[in-house]
């Protein structure tokens, strides 16, 4: 049985980082007036019914009650697009309470869009959050806490060549567990089309270093096109030659081809669509190395002015490559209803599936859960 994970929460490490995100930007109107931005408040809450609380076999239910007060900030001015955000949940299980938690999240995003003359374009972002829900490796709830740093650019040299560099940074600190630390370093060359879009080439250098004693090596060579956003097509897609080296574990080293692609197409005004592939190799809760592989697709459609319909469905492959090399299957779907009384207050019901298949038991689950929402802006 999971512990109280509320009493492991430290409520001023994210006020002072969210503080710290703040002071990065200039702030304008909204809850608070500030410099050419908007504070805005916003107030959820939220009730869940769970019929597998801990995303395993067992298949434990429960009713999960939620508030979640959340201060965003959003500032459109000149070249630079900043979007900042700091909220907490506060979850109480109606039977369970030693599921109890309390979760946070920090975050602050820099958007520099490609403009007319400009030479630079690049995105950067810069998060903290602590998350209590169920880990595939585990098949229980764990308490985590995530601090995560991106950073994408690409410099013009030419009339149609660019520089690109891409740096990445993640460490995930599991109660209870060892921590691990993901580094990424992407550079590379870029050649644009006639059109919008642009072939690249990037060399990839990413490390993972588990405090369990697994660290992961790997160099790859990626070749794609992208498209900036705009049109009825945006995103990229690439495919790599990777080599991986697997430390702290007898498995020898793993070269593979990965395909990987996000790729957004709005065949009409009020209709989305987004494609994402992955592929990645990465050290989890309980230092086995993971080899995952991840399609979804969804959905986002207008429905009149006041409903908005979101689906998705993804599928996740596992091969676990520490311990009895175990492999699962997830198939995940979810269906989103927002109705929206007025530009402050919007409702939403929800409802998900997960399927999991494993040839480990415990791994062998299904689960459901409805959850209904109301938000209030101010």
């Amino acid at each position: 049985m999971a512990t109280n994970a509320s009493t492991h929460t430290n409520p001023g490490s994210f006020i002072r980082f969210f503080i710290l995100l703040l002071g990065l930007t200039p702030m304008s109107h909204g809850f608070v007036e500030v410099y050419r931005g908007a504070l805005t408040l916003d107030l959820n809450a939220r009730v869940i019914y769970d019929d597998n609380v801990g995303g395993n076999a067992l298949g434990v239910s429960d009713t999960l009650f939620s508030f979640r007060p959340t201060l965003n900030y959003r500032r459109d001015v000149g070249r630079s697009n900043i979007r900042a955000a700091l909220g907490y949940d506060f979850s109480r299980y109606q039977d369970f309470d030693s599921f109890d938690f309390n979760d946070y999240n920090a975050s602050l995003s820099v958007d520099v869009p490609v403009a007319a003359g400009s030479k630079y374009s690049g995105t950067f972002g810069i998060s903290r959050n602590q998350d209590s829900g169920s880990d595939q490796s585990l098949l229980r709830r764990v308490q985590t806490v995530n601090t995560r740093l991106n950073f994408d650019s690409v410099y013009t040299v030419g009339a149609r060549t660019g520089l690109r560099l891409g740096l990445g940074y993640n460490k995930r600190e599991p109660e209870g567990f060892s921590s691990t630390t993901d580094n990424d370093i992407r550079v590379g060359v870029q050649y644009q089309l006639r059109s919008v879009n642009a072939l690249f080439l990037d060399y990839r250098y990413r490390t993972t270093e588990s405090d369990g004693g697994v660290d992961n090596v790997s160099n790859g060579i990626f070749f794609g096109l992208s498209r900036p956003l705009g049109g009825k097509v945006s995103g990229s897609v690439s495919v790599g030659y990777e080599n991986t080296t697997v430390k702290g574990i007898a498995v020898d080293d793993e070269t593979r081809w990965l395909l990987n692609a996000n790729v957004s197409w709005n065949p009409r005004e009020f209709t989305r669509f987004n494609l994402r592939v992955s592929q990645d190799l990465y050290a989890d809760t309980l230092n086995q190395s993971v080899d995952r592989s991840s399609v979804e697709l969804s959905m986002n459609q207008d429905l009149g002015q006041r409903f908005t319909l979101d689906l998705r469905a993804a599928y996740n492959w596992y091969d676990f490559q520490g311990g009895a090399g175990r492999k699962d299957e997830v198939l995940d779907l979810t269906a989103r209803l927002n109705y929206s009384f007025n530009s402050r207050l919007t409702a939403m019901t929800e409802y998900q599936f997960t399927d999991s298949s494993s040839d480990v038991s415990l791994a062998g689950y299904s689960r459901n859960r409805v959850s209904l929402s109301v938000s209030y802006e101010f």
